[in-house]
């Protein structure tokens, strides 16, 4: 039987260094990927009824048997291992042009390859804070990295990426779930939501932009504390954004020793490299966030108790 088997799920808050790891893991062999964000695949979920979800957040019971069969048979249909051919259909093909049905027809073709195989795949979605559950319930044997960042640098982080983000609003007024009240921050002039959309979000409308981010880091932080104190310990690995940028050799070699997958040529050459992501802020470093120092201070007391239990 073909199936995916120990899928490694990388969780984090958007801007944590989630994007990082998962470009260097994407250079194994041993591991299929989307080579894209798993959200288009919960599209058809939310299609289905619309109006019945109004955040990022699934439990498993929000599913029925044939939601769960439906979601793994896209995440094996859309899963592919040559990197070109992945970003072709999944980031080209089906979500810029919008050819849904070429995008469908290349990736069945794609599972002939498949067949009679079991293969394991790498995912990175930041939404997936909310929905940890559902993605264990779906993969028994997965591996969880959990990656964490001082929430003063990721606040910050995602403040500039919300001011700089490129995409524009027409693609985020697609998004589902949908945003169903119009934004209006005091010092932030865009009307589309970026990134998470937590449960209570609609409390955070008429707020600041630092506030919004702070309720974003939080909210994914303790949503993925809160579902992996459920999951066998052996089955999750935490480590630090800080950790990873400046012992990424070190790390690496623990990651791929706790993943169960051989620290290749390839990954070693693209961790000696360090591989360019989305930095909206500039390059790492560590007091970065001191650039908005002022909005930072003004969400310190609401950040505290999470910024103490992940150790910072």
């Amino acid at each position: 039987m073909t199936k995916i088997v120990k899928p490694i799920i990388i969780l984090g808050s958007p801007r944590s260094g989630t994007t990082f790891l998962f470009t260097l893991l994407n250079e194994s062999k041993e591991l299929y990927s989307l080579y894209e964000e798993s959200r288009f695949l919960f599209r058809d979920f939310y299609n289905k009824d619309p109006d019945k979800f109004s955040n990022d957040s699934l439990l498993p019971n929000d599913l029925n048997q044939q939601d769960k069969e439906h979601l793994l048979n896209n995440f094996h249909r859309y899963s592919f291992k040559l990197k070109s051919i992945g970003q072709l259909v999944n980031k080209v093909i089906k979500k810029k042009i919008g050819l849904n049905w070429l995008a469908k027809l290349i990736a069945e073709m794609n599972l002939r390859f498949k067949q009679n195989s079991q293969y394991r795949m790498v995912e990175k979605t930041p939404r997936n804070a909310f929905k940890v559950e559902v993605l264990n319930e779906l993969f028994p044997d997965a591996l969880f990295i959990y990656i964490k960042r001082d929430g003063r640098s990721n606040i910050s982080s995602l403040i500039e990426a919300w001011k700089k983000r490129s995409l524009d609003d027409l693609e985020e007024s697609k998004r589902l779930p949908q945003i169903t009240k119009e934004l209006n921050f005091s010092n932030y002039n865009g009307k589309a939501w970026r990134f998470t959309l937590p449960p209570n979000w609609q409390d955070y409308t008429h707020s600041s932009l630092e506030e919004v981010c702070a309720f974003q880091w939080k909210s994914a932080n303790d949503a993925i504390q809160k579902s992996l104190k459920n999951i066998d310990q052996t089955r999750i690995l935490e480590l630090s954004y800080e950790d990873l940028v400046t012992n990424t050799e070190a790390l690496m070699q623990a990651i791929c020793d706790f993943a169960d997958i051989s620290y290749s040529n390839e990954l070693q050459a693209i961790t000696k490299a360090s591989p360019a992501v989305n930095y909206f802020d500039g390059k790492p470093s560590f007091d970065k966030w001191k650039k908005n120092e002022a909005q930072i201070e003004k969400v310190s007391d609401f950040i505290h108790d999470t910024q103490k239990a992940m150790g910072y």
